[in-house]
């Protein structure tokens, strides 16, 4: 397991001695590795509290600032934060009094305080240790009892599938049934206590082994998945993109493949975007100035609540289906520009200033860009190469707005992309202005690196109708520009192009669709 940890300490000597203990600590925990996140100071340490999933806090009360009373005023505000977010925190000070160490313990339920003068080393890294072996414990129970807690709605989707292979198959529903057990590498005696059951209807039958898996939970002859998982696994190969979807999205959510090396070949196999809580990201400016007004501290609150990967079955599916529209801009000496995506059969939006550079000594020449589209991490942790294409010779650009109107281009695309495999438009909302505090989902290239996914719920801040604005905090970094915006229901409302870091964490910027519509509809219909 690897595990994250957010250290803040702006002394170096601390420094290096709290994180040189948290790598003693993590030594000693079998197949364990971990990523620790050094920051010196309080607003990069709010900032990755806000926006980073982290299962240790190990953190100083006062930092370098004029007055003792400020200094352990943030502080305790990071402890605050990480007491919302669930996070376990460990406190290393030298400033604080006995009462003030009692009331961390009753206002923030800290996990422990060391005191530097009186540091125990030996303490604190069997601190760490129990802490970071507990998370690990709470991981394999979730991981234990997932299976076991399949809503009926995700249970009926399954069946449907089973039902239908089994009703299909070239021999009887019996023999299906039978054939896919022995390809699951169960117990013998588990599939022979199943070999006389089948009733002959598909439906039954496929209910019935379903639940029966649900039972049994894990497969002593394949610790890598969960019974279900493991007849799940060789059903994939058999069935169509749709159902293999689903399949796949129902090992991924409800945690059927415990393995990770084997769970990652399947994410890989059937391009599922990798979620950017677990990347790095930029908190720097790119792109237009933001023009942003901020509200009130309750109201950002709300904002920055932590997100999980994915958020159901349905979910997960829309996304690969999705994942499929949007590409990589490179040009051909391979230097990423953004991110876009496909709009109509061979017209892919980005924006302008990812394909028009403001100085006119380095303009990019449109026969020179490659988009690439399928670009995810592969299991070596490498990138797939995916499929790519060129812009056409003859207008390559068709439809463009400048920087500091609506920042978009329209690029044409090859004809050869028409019959490209596992490439589809990406669902889009021409007429709908999205809401404030609606959810909004980003895929995108974030620093030129494989497709990531960045889920918000509560995302949406400002939308500015007159000028075609919207602003939003789902995470982005450069690279991003051009990216499609997905509301609730996975249709486009509009186009990624900016970023501006404030003192709370960093505030994004798009382009509504509806606004570029009105100047792109008349090519969208010709097409």
């Amino acid at each position: 397991m690897k595990y994250k940890i957010l250290l803040v300490e702006d002394i170096s000597s601390w420094q290096k001695i709290l994180k040189g203990k948290i790598r003693s600590a993590i030594e000693n925990i079998n197949n364990a590795d971990c990523d620790i996140k050094l920051v010196d100071n309080f607003d990069e340490a709010y900032t990755a509290l806000k926006e980073g999933s982290w299962d240790l806090l190990v953190t100083d009360i006062s930092f370098k600032l004029s007055e003792q009373e400020e200094e352990e005023k943030l502080g305790k505000e990071l402890v605050e934060i990480a007491q919302s977010r669930r996070i376990p925190t460990i406190v290393v000070s030298g400033t604080l009094k006995p009462q003030e160490v009692a009331d961390l313990f009753v206002d923030y339920t800290i996990s422990d305080f060391f005191e530097k003068q009186l540091f125990d080393r030996k303490k604190f890294i069997n601190k760490v240790q129990e802490i970071l072996l507990s998370k690990e414990q709470q991981v394999k129970e979730e991981v234990s009892s997932m299976s076991n807690t399949i809503p009926q709605t995700d249970i009926d989707k399954l069946v449907n599938v089973l039902t239908n292979q089994a009703a299909n198959s070239f021999t009887n529903p019996q023999e299906f049934f039978r054939d896919l057990l022995n390809r699951a590498n169960l117990p013998q005696q588990w599939v022979n206590g199943l070999a006389g059951g089948w009733t002959g209807n598909p439906n039954i039958d496929a209910r019935k082994l379903i639940n029966w898996a649900l039972a049994k939970n894990g497969n002593p002859n394949d610790k890598r998945f969960t019974t279900l998982g493991s007849i799940l696994n060789p059903l994939l190969i058999d069935v169509g993109f749709n159902d293999a979807i689903l399949i796949v999205s129902l090992i991924i959510i409800y945690q059927l493949c415990t393995d990770k090396k084997e769970l990652e070949k399947l994410k890989i196999s059937y391009q599922v975007p990798i979620s950017a809580i677990n990347t790095t990201t930029s908190t720097s400016d790119f792109g237009p100035n933001i023009n942003w007004s901020e509200p009130d501290k309750t109201e950002l609150e709300s904002w920055f609540k932590p997100e999980p990967d994915f958020l159901d079955v349905g979910f997960l599916i829309q996304a690969i289906q999705q994942a499929t529209s949007v590409c990589r801009i490179e040009i051909t000496d391979q230097t990423i520009l953004g991110t876009g995506f496909l709009i109509a059969p061979n017209l892919v939006l980005t924006n302008y200033h990812v394909v028009y550079s403001e100085n006119p000594d380095t303009q990019i020449n449109p026969s020179d860009v490659v988009l690439r589209f399928g670009c995810f991490t592969s299991t070596t942790g490498d990138e797939e190469k995916g499929q790519t294409f060129k812009l056409v010779s003859d207008k390559p650009i068709l439809e463009s707005s400048p920087t500091n109107k609506l920042d978009y281009a329209l690029l044409q695309v090859e004809d050869s992309i028409r019959q490209a495999q596992d490439i589809t438009e990406a669902k889009c909302d021409f007429e709908n202005l999205p809401q404030q505090k609606m959810g909004l989902n980003i895929l995108q290239h974030p620093q030129g690196a494989s497709m990531k996914i960045a889920i918000s719920s509560n995302a949406i801040a400002n939308i500015f109708p007159d000028s075609g604005l919207m602003q939003y905090v789902t995470k982005t970094s450069s690279g991003s520009s051009g990216s499609p915006c997905f509301n609730e229901d996975w249709q486009v409302v509009a186009l990624h192009h900016a970023q501006k870091a404030t003192h709370f964490g960093s505030i994004r910027e798009g382009i509504l669709l509806s606004s570029i519509y009105q100047e792109i509809k008349q090519n969208l219909e010709e097409i």
